[in-house]
């Protein structure tokens, strides 16, 4: 409380990958960030003065979440929720309004990913080394994938079918070649025969593979070992493994990953 005076209480906190950078998220609409080396390196980002006031008429009900620290250690993604708006339907990774990138050594910020007029909320996944975005706009059908280079700036547009409503919970390759992703193939959450996909995309000639189709259970791929895909589902979590030589869907050998994989 010290440190982050404007604070009124903490609802709960995220450490930076090398445990440098802490970020508090505050009852009171407010995001702290402070170095733990030196915790004279101090931020206070109100949601209201850093994106209500140019963004939302001056709402100031909501959070800037953290959702990506970089590799070198230079920036935090934050992206706006409103207080009281879940962004869509449950089964899915949902981002926020927008995409901002914060400088942690000089505290700046700025937009990555514009809000669009209608208040739609995106979906963000980076890849594991920070050198790419995907994204795309909650609800659109079909949905519009994007992905970024966050080092050239370069982006590619990823057509997808029209059947699939929503993505989520993608996943890279290795390489950095193909992508993997959870679906929805019904228009609206939650409706009597709402089915889910699993699909992969080249991203060299966008070419689409369906893995698994025809799903009652949404399966969430979580990591790509080699030619296999880990995919969780169901409550309590069960974990398959998709075989990508072999088109096969095992069970996953114990013991099973560990909590929060």
């Amino acid at each position: 409380m010290a440190i982050l005076p404007g604070c009124e209480w903490p609802a709960s906190r995220e450490y930076s990958p090398d445990g440098t950078w802490i970020v508090i998220l505050c009852d009171n609409y407010l995001t702290g960030i402070y170095n733990l080396d030196d915790p004279t390196i101090t931020w206070e980002l109100p949601y209201g003065e850093t994106y209500g006031a140019s963004y939302e008429n001056g709402w100031i009900y909501g959070i800037l979440d953290p959702i990506h620290w970089s590799p070198d250690g230079l920036y935090l993604y934050l992206t706006p929720r409103p207080w009281g708006m879940d962004g869509g339907c449950p089964p899915l990774n949902l981002g926020g309004y927008a995409l901002l990138r914060f400088s942690l050594h000089t505290g700046q910020i700025s937009i990555t990913i514009p809000p669009v007029d209608d208040r739609q909320f995106y979906g963000f996944v980076f890849s594991q080394d920070g050198r790419f975005l995907a994204y795309w706009r909650v609800g659109d059908v079909p949905s519009n994938l994007n992905i970024r280079n966050l080092i050239t700036g370069e982006e590619i547009y990823v057509p997808l079918d029209n059947q699939y409503s929503d993505i989520g919970f993608i996943i890279w390759s290795p390489d950095f070649s193909r992508i993997v992703f959870s679906c929805r193939t019904w228009y609206e959450c939650g409706v009597e025969g709402e089915l889910f996909a699993v699909v992969m995309v080249n991203l060299n000639d966008f070419y689409l593979t369906v893995l698994l189709e025809d799903l009652d259970d949404n399966y969430h791929p979580v990591e790509w070992v080699g030619d296999q895909i880990i995919l969780r589902h169901g409550y309590p979590r069960q974990y398959e493994i998709f075989d990508l030589s072999t088109f096969e869907l095992r069970p996953y050998p114990s013991p099973m990953p560990t909590p929060g994989q």
